[in-house]
């Protein structure tokens, strides 16, 4: 259902999303509703182990979809990665 100051975004008979419209801006306010969830039967974990930071740095590289050489460094001195090392 959607108004010019709110919206409601149904599947079924489930509320999806429910937003409402600043007027002054005119973006939308969007927020999820909670849905109860079936349990997980089934949990997929990622675990990579390296012996060399070389191989971990090539690892993560490709786990962000391998970025150019340059915005890789950039993300890098920007501190962005430096949990992952």
């Amino acid at each position: 259902m959607f108004t010019t100051r709110d919206i409601t975004v149904m599947h079924n008979t489930n509320t999806i999303l429910k937003g409402t419209c600043d007027t002054s801006t005119g973006l939308w306010t969007l927020v999820h509703c909670k849905q109860q969830q079936q349990p997980a039967t089934a949990t997929a974990l990622n675990v990579y182990k390296t012996n060399s930071k070389e191989a971990l740095v090539k690892y993560l590289h490709q786990y962000c979809f391998s970025p150019s050489p340059a915005a890789w460094a950039k993300a890098v001195q920007a501190r962005y990665f430096a949990a992952w090392l």
